[in-house]
């Protein structure tokens, strides 16, 4: 029996959601620095982020403050969110009907 497009789609998103979660959570408890010993060693600390791509919390009187992360890992994590957004919709349009056949879609995109 065929999987339907519909299916398929929200079983690799909510796949590829929690296993990010889970590395995330797994991740962070390795990671956690008093703000003053960042502030202390912020050099070395920055070349980390650069090279292991894992995000540092920083605290403040044993809380979370902060969550530092580099540049790359943040650009990865806003394109990864704006690819499940528009998979989300694509799924809205196509429970709503609001779909297009191919064959139009192609016409439309090289006229």
């Amino acid at each position: 029996m065929p999987m339907s497009l519909n299916y398929v789609l929200k079983k690799n998103t909510l796949y590829g959601i929690i296993k990010v979660l889970m590395k995330t959570l797994f991740d962070f408890s390795k990671s956690i620095i008093p703000l003053s010993k960042f502030r202390q060693s912020a050099k070395d600390y920055l070349k980390q982020l650069k090279n292991a791509h894992q995000p540092l919390v920083l605290t403040q009187n044993g809380h979370s403050a902060a969550i530092v992360l580099s540049p790359e890992d943040y650009k990865k994590i806003k394109y990864e969110q704006e690819f499940y957004k528009a998979i989300a919709m694509g799924e809205r349009d196509l429970e709503e009907g609001n779909v297009i056949d191919h064959d139009k879609f192609f016409e439309d995109l090289l006229s």
